[in-house]
């Protein structure tokens, strides 16, 4: 009897571990959290070195008051292999060009992690630079610092560049186009191999995905159970001496506002004290978890205003980035890129009259034989991405969409779905702006702008003196000339077939 239940409960945990070892192993986890880590790190240490700029030589220099000297010597008490010793205290080597070559290195080291170019290559830069230059002066720092260079050791081994980057952008660019033939049957040792490299790459990425949501979660439990030792924490006057202290005062009369209003500090340092110790079991809740999340944005909001250290905050709020959902994060990205996310929105140029009355997006109908309108809306599809269906005037009927031959080669036309077809529709920058509060950001701003006075009237301006001299412009040709009215006895474009 005893053999009849072990064989069955072995055999659950036998499918259970093969579950999870196919899900480790085919499977990247978080993959636009780690994106999100990527983009948020490499901007907020672009404009750390930029805010820094002028001071670079002080704190970190041949110059600076922390010597070369005293950095060599302060390393050599460490025990650690020599090559390591040699990264960190690599800066302290430079002279004063090579410092600066290497500062105007680190910033195009940021630049280019957040944008995810070449992510591999660009991963490993960005955590040399970030380790090094840290390291030249260790005591000039705010905690912050050290989870940056931490965080980007563990984004050496993520695949950090599979969402919002240029790796992206060109990988989908090359399924788009359609792959020559191959001479010969691809070996099957490389299939197996590709299989191989895969595998390797989802095992070495969860595990920095996992190791990275654990840091948090030590970080976060620690500085908890640190503040429930103090008895300042114990009895909620922390916070009140926080605010009493002039080196973090940025905004005096705020901190004595909040001052005057002591049980409210109390009640807020008794939250952050709890949410900070219960965070590594809360966050795996998924009722609990996202209450948490938001309770340490508060609480890193507070930090970045009433103690006027943004950094530090900023880069606790990226790290917290680990644990929203890949649904979170779609939702944010259809919220960014704007309605004409899903890519059916991104269809032919070319749509049938028939559609036009019944299409449940707005159409803008513009010059088809026009060199020009034609690239235009060619760039717009590629970078503006608009929920709205291009349709080229000489595929509709203009009479059953209430439109002339006049209107149409001279500007632009909005049709929305349901207005009535008439000659009043919105015309040239009116159409422009609208395509725009249709698009993905940034350009809804834009769009907004153009369509409000006085700025619509600016824009008005502008599309006329651009629509007439349209041949004039670069792609244009002598074609995209505004047309003469065709004499009666002519045919219509339209009425050709």
């Amino acid at each position: 009897m005893g053999d009849g239940l072990v064989r069955p409960g072995l055999a659950r945990l036998g499918s259970w571990a093969a579950r999870r070892y196919e899900l480790i192993t085919e499977t990247a986890l978080a993959l636009r959290g780690a994106a999100a880590l990527r983009i948020g790190y490499g901007t907020l240490w672009t404009l750390f070195l930029l805010r820094e700029w002028g001071e670079r030589d002080a704190a970190w220099g041949p110059n600076a008051y922390w010597s070369p000297t005293m950095e060599r010597s302060f390393e050599a008490q460490k025990l650690m292999p020599s090559i390591l010793r040699d990264w960190l205290t690599a800066v302290a080597g430079l002279g004063g060009t090579g410092f600066q070559l290497f500062y105007l290195l680190a910033i195009l080291a940021g630049v280019l992690f957040a944008l995810g170019w070449r992510t591999r290559i660009s991963s490993l830069l960005f955590c040399f630079v970030v380790v090094a230059l840290e390291n030249r002066s260790p005591f000039i720092t705010d905690g912050g610092d050290n989870v940056l260079v931490l965080m980007s050791l563990y984004l050496c081994f993520a695949r950090c560049g599979r969402h919002w980057s240029l790796d992206a952008r060109r990988t989908a660019s090359a399924l788009r186009v359609e792959p020559e033939p191959e001479p010969a049957a691809r070996p099957a040792w490389r299939d197996e191999l590709a299989a191989i490299r895969e595998q390797i790459a989802n095992v070495l990425h969860n595990g920095a995905v996992l190791v990275i949501a654990a840091q948090v979660c030590v970080i976060y439990a620690t500085a908890g159970l640190y503040k429930v030792q103090g008895s300042m924490w114990q009895d909620g006057t922390a916070l009140g001496f926080i605010l009493r202290l002039h080196w973090f005062e940025p905004w005096p009369a705020l901190s004595s506002w909040l001052l005057g209003h002591a049980v409210l500090l109390a009640l807020a340092g008794y939250l952050t004290v709890f949410v900070q110790v219960a965070f590594p079991f809360t966050v795996f809740t998924a009722k609990l978890k996202y209450p948490s999340l938001v309770v340490l944005a508060g609480m890193h909001l507070a930090i970045a205003v009433l103690l006027g250290l943004p950094f530090f905050s900023l880069i606790m709020l990226v790290g917290d980035a680990v644990f929203l959902s890949d649904r979170v994060w779609r939702a944010v990205e259809r919220a960014v890129a704007g309605p004409a996310y899903a890519e059916s929105m991104n269809g032919s140029v070319l749509v049938a009259e028939s559609v036009i009355a019944t299409a449940p997006t707005p159409t803008l109908v513009f010059d088809g034989d026009c060199a020009f309108c034609s690239s235009s809306v060619r760039w717009a599809q590629r970078w503006c991405r608009p929920a709205v269906r291009f349709v080229p005037w000489q595929e509709i009927d203009l009479d059953a969409n209430g439109l002339t031959y006049e209107q149409v080669t001279s500007a632009v036309r909005w049709l929305a779905p349901g207005a009535p077809r008439s000659g009043r529709a919105p015309h040239g920058a009116a159409a422009v702006g609208r395509l725009l509060l249709r698009s993905r950001w940034p350009w809804r701003p834009f769009g907004a702008l153009l369509l409000t006075p006085p700025f619509s009237w600016i824009g008005a301006g502008l599309y006329h003196l651009i629509a007439v001299n349209r041949h004039r412009l670069p792609g244009g040709t002598p074609a995209c000339a505004v047309p003469r009215k065709p004499a009666a006895s002519e045919p219509h474009a339209d009425e050709l077939g």
